[in-house]
């Protein structure tokens, strides 16, 4: 198991076990899924250190993590008064953050795409660029996560930008957790 492969194991077992011990304390399975853009933009960071020859992919992959992780207003509350918080939640700013890691994203499906020679997983692929798209344009959740199983599963057919490659996994987990949590607690 590569070092990156290690590194997402160890972020989708701390939210397992995060969710096992809620259960056992709460009997509800809940996953910590506004952590979710965090552990994204660690997990960017560690992998662009480790893969830094790779500047372009590391940059990328670094975007998508910061922007997904300013975008959340959780992280926000952290640092901003609650009048501050009032304000800026008004704003757009956390919009245009969104924006932007949703457009390196599919930045990183078409150079997911460009380099895939196995028709399935570009079917796959294009399959997750629509429903991705498709969630940004009518904001339902489903579409990302449905897109997401989609790509994972084209990057189990077809690996491609090794190891970058890992990040549509862990997007994958992470979304996967989101969706638990809801459809479970529902």
């Amino acid at each position: 198991m590569t070092k990156e492969a290690r590194l997402i194991f160890l972020a989708a077992l701390t939210l397992v076990f995060y969710a096992l011990s809620i259960y056992l304390s709460e009997g509800a399975l809940i996953f910590p899924f506004p952590l979710n853009e965090a552990i994204l933009f660690i997990v960017a960071l560690q992998f662009a250190y480790w893969n830094r020859k790779n500047a372009k992919l590391s940059l990328l992959i670094v975007v998508i993590g910061l922007f997904s992780f300013l975008g959340n207003e959780v992280y926000w509350s952290f640092i901003l008064g609650d009048q501050q918080m009032l304000q800026f939640s008004e704003s757009i700013a956390t919009d245009i953050f969104q924006l932007i890691a949703a457009f390196s994203l599919l930045v990183f499906a078409f150079l997911t795409l460009k380099e895939q020679k196995n028709k399935i997983a570009q079917l796959f692929t294009v399959i997750f660029i629509l429903l991705f798209m498709g969630s940004i344009s009518y904001l339902s959740p489903s579409f990302v996560f449905l897109g997401l199983c989609f790509m994972a599963t084209s990057i189990i057919i077809n690996p491609v930008l090794k190891p970058f490659h890992l990040i549509w996994i862990l997007l994958f987990l992470l979304e996967s957790t989101k969706f638990l949590t809801i459809v479970i607690n529902n």
